[in-house]
């Protein structure tokens, strides 16, 4: 389970991040980051509700909740992971040689 410690530090991070937001326009104004964040957002979203088994009335479920859960967690991170490759500013996304 995710501990409440983290919800009080996305709060803080979304607060932070609005008092700040001049600084991050630029990044919001990317319909790139925009997509891949809200895709961050949605694969967490089901990997806690595959957590919470919201779909035991299904047959079977328990056999394929966890690889389920599992996959789409990577896959998330895999979405924070494009999220910080297309997120830096000045450069091209996938220029290597930049970092």
């Amino acid at each position: 389970g995710t501990s409440p410690v983290f919800y009080i530090a996305l709060i803080l991070i979304l607060y932070i991040g609005l008092i700040h937001y001049s600084r991050m326009a630029e990044y919001f104004a990317s319909p790139t980051v925009l997509t891949l964040l809200a895709f961050v957002a949605v694969t967490y979203v089901l990997t806690q509700a595959l957590d919470a088994h919201v779909l035991a009335f299904l047959p079977q479920e328990k056999i394929f909740e966890r690889p389920t859960e599992e996959l789409i967690e990577v896959v998330g991170h895999l979405g924070l992971l494009l999220l910080t490759l297309f997120s830096r500013k000045g450069t091209d996304p996938l220029d290597l040689r930049a970092a």
